[in-house]
């Protein structure tokens, strides 16, 4: 737009120049000089500098922008997929009890083997690494004294069947005799309602579920643990892939319940409540039970009516249409996976929203990658964190609003900074077509307009790249992807300020010009 507009001013300058008898070198370096200088040189640099400012300031509230672009992108996010582990709760599980007909300790045996979490040596002694409900699990099996190397000594684990969101358990199979011989243990954890379905010894399954709903009700996360014998040897066992595993695993002996406790993070309540003032709609995604959604979701403010809770298996009933549809209505999502984050994902773009995602696993990437923000959570895996465009150093729904409130302001200053310049970048074409039409010498020369252009307005200009956020900017609605840095506003601004100021200066260079004894060099650097 500005590129066709000047060189069709630059064009008419030196039609109107030859016109009036100007020498045709003379008037061509007027017209180079007033093309230059209307071409705001500064803008990209200027850009580049807010950009960069507002991911110091992000980053300095716990937030990692890895592209630049990112830092203004998050100012338009309009509707935010936000993990409830980790971001709405403090990611910090802790195992609060075992429920038990058994023995207890078989309980916690069987969740630290069924287990993806790991030991790792540091300076300060050996701490768990994993994700947050391994590590509660593993943590509290330790905390009673026992000693994972010496049992995985006596039961070398031969096979492990690794937690999928479509089975909700995972396994871990160990050798009891020789390894051509013997028989082979299995140790389970999962969801409470997936392991008792594969539980053929276990008479009281309806006492156990109202147990496990009662507990969900209270926000709680609970693990089913369980185990069974198999004939197989550990050879047999070691050439098995996941889905032969998985297969296995049908006639369990239930142990009992893990009772694991998240908290809520003491500000998210409030964080919540500003991200929907700023015209935000927040939407929780969780791998829980419906019961525990429903519990945390309430205590945060979220709607829990039947219209507002999905599962996942209600959207793998539904086609993507229906989604698109119906997601408006839905502020929780229970017991879903990462491709039904993505499914989400599509359907909210479809709406034409600028969409956030959180994510923290491998299977999340996609869904960070297809959204206009991905956001990955700092005990998140590596290949999450290539796919975002954020990185959580505090996982916090806080740290998230933050970022959003410094994109607001990266937008605004860009704004700033092209009405700023586009005010002053036309100043010159009209100097210059106004003195042609009025048969006078050019006010400037083709020196003195570049010196405006790059220096004098350098500083103005750089000065706007470190403004500080406007009041109430997250109390409006946020921008349009497609809106643009120049709106009906802007452009009545700079140009209204342009044609202003210039009609001003070239009344005043005519006046002296005529009425004054003051050489034409004198009144140029007026």
């Amino acid at each position: 737009f500005l590129s066709g507009l000047v060189v069709l001013a630059a064009l008419i300058i030196v039609a109107v120049g030859l016109w009036e008898g100007f020498g045709f070198y003379k008037i061509l370096v007027a017209a180079v000089a007033v093309a230059v200088a209307a071409i705001p040189e500064g803008l990209p640099a200027a850009i580049a500098v807010i950009l960069a400012v507002s991911s110091k300031d992000i980053f300095k509230n716990e937030g990692l922008v890895k592209k630049l672009l990112a830092a203004e992108t998050l100012g338009s996010v309009s509707v935010l997929l936000a993990d409830k582990t980790g971001t709405l709760t403090e990611g910090r599980m802790k195992l609060e009890r075992i429920i038990s007909k058994l023995n207890s300790e078989r309980v916690l045996m069987a969740v630290a083997l069924a287990n993806e979490a790991i030991l790792e040596r540091g300076p300060q002694g050996t701490i768990v690494r994993g994700e947050a409900t391994d590590q509660a699990k593993l943590e509290a099996f330790l905390e009673k004294g026992f000693n994972l190397k010496r049992i995985l000594e006596t039961l070398p684990r031969i096979n492990f069947l690794p937690f999928d969101s479509e089975r909700k358990f995972m396994a871990s199979f160990h050798g009891t005799g020789t390894a051509s011989g013997g028989r082979t243990r299995v140790f389970v954890s999962g969801a409470p309602e997936v392991i008792l379905e594969r539980s053929t010894d276990f008479p009281k399954k309806e006492e156990i579920l109202v147990e496990f709903e009662n507990l969900a009700k209270g926000g709680f996360r609970v693990i089913a643990a369980a185990e069974e014998e198999l004939s197989l040897s550990a050879a047999e066992i070691s050439k098995k892939n996941e889905e032969e595993l998985a297969g296995l695993v049908r006639h369990l002996t239930f142990l009992g319940l893990a009772v694991i406790r998240d908290p809520i993070r003491k500000e998210v309540k409030e964080t919540v409540r500003e991200v929907r003032e700023a015209g935000i709609k927040i939407i929780m995604f969780t791998g829980d039970h419906r019961l525990t959604a429903v519990t945390v979701g309430a205590e945060l403010g979220f709607r829990t009516g039947e219209k507002n809770i999905m599962e996942g298996k209600e959207l793998d009933k539904i086609s993507d249409e229906e989604l698109i549809g119906r997601v408006e209505g839905v502020e929780i999502f229970a017991r879903v996976d990462p491709k039904h984050k993505m499914r989400i994902t599509k359907a909210w773009k479809a709406r034409g929203e600028a969409v956030a995602v959180t994510g923290d696993g491998i299977n999340d990437a996609p869904a960070l990658k297809y959204a206009d923000i991905g956001i990955a959570l700092n005990s998140g895996t590596d290949v999450t964190k290539e796919a975002a465009d954020l990185v959580l150093v505090e996982n916090s729904l806080a740290t998230i609003s933050k970022a959003i409130r410094f994109g607001r302001t990266a937008f605004d200053n860009i704004r700033k900074v092209t009405i700023f310049l586009l005010s002053g970048s036309f100043s010159e074409i009209i100097l210059v077509l106004g003195a042609l039409l009025l048969k006078v010498p050019l006010p400037l020369t083709a020196a003195q307009i570049l010196w405006m252009n790059l220096i004098e307005d350098g500083l103005p200009n750089f000065a706007l790249a470190f403004e500080g956020g406007e009041e109430g900017i997250m109390k409006r609605k946020p921008f349009r992807r497609s809106e643009p840095i120049l709106d009906q506003k802007g452009k009545a601004l700079a140009f209204a300020f342009g044609i202003v100021t210039d009609l001003v200066l070239l009344v005043l260079f005519v006046l002296f010009l005529k009425f004054s004894d003051l050489s034409l060099e004198y009144l140029r650097t007026f």
